[in-house]
């Protein structure tokens, strides 16, 4: 049996995925030990599903399928920097949403309620919709200070509004040079 490394996401277009990725690169000489994600692979997650068999995809698309065609399509912000889980113990540096968060979060929502029959374990930590930009190489240190500087200048930050309709069902493969993801599903939101 093989496994892929499944998540749901949203995507983005591409002149947005290169902003968001250069936003992040730019943060270099203040945050150093990052690596930044590519430009190919923004996204924003609505779940993680970790190891499942691939002949489950058809399965897990279908129980999607079935409770995202009566979900509206909406848009949501993209905005500010950010880090978490602090400046003092760095590990992933992210951007964030404004307007829309709410509409991400219950779209999160309905995909873990979607899978939970499936046996995928539902979400017991808040959802925090955010796009993922770098992740903080261990025992990394930044200079507190000049950190939170930078952070509270990008706070205000727009990369610009994006129309989500389509929630895509991703394989990740993890590589030398990043995660390569690969579309398994693309499952349409209804369009009003």
């Amino acid at each position: 049996m093989s496994l892929l490394r499944l998540f749901v996401a949203l995507d983005f277009p591409a002149d947005m995925r290169k902003t968001l990725a250069r936003a992040g690169r730019n943060c270099s000489p203040v945050l150093p030990g990052v690596r930044w994600t590519r430009s190919e692979t923004l996204h924003l997650t609505l779940k993680f599903l970790g190891g499942t068999g691939a002949e489950r995809v058809p399965e897990v698309a279908g129980a999607l399928r079935a409770v995202l065609a009566s979900r509206p399509a909406g848009s949501f912000v993209l905005a500010g920097l950010g880090v978490f889980p602090n400046v003092h113990r760095p590990s992933v540096v992210w951007a964030g949403i404004t307007t829309g968060a709410d509409w991400v979060a219950e779209l999160a929502a309905a995909v873990d309620r979607a899978l939970v029959p499936l046996g995928f374990p539902p979400e017991t930590r808040p959802f925090q919709p955010h796009v993922t930009l770098g992740r903080v190489r261990p025992a990394t240190r930044w200079p507190a200070e000049a950190a939170k500087r930078l952070f509270a200048d990008a706070a205000a930050r727009g990369f610009g509004e994006v129309a989500a309709n389509t929630v895509v069902l991703y394989a990740s493969t993890l590589a030398r040079d990043g995660a390569i993801h690969e579309p398994q599903a693309r499952l349409p939101l209804r369009r009003d």
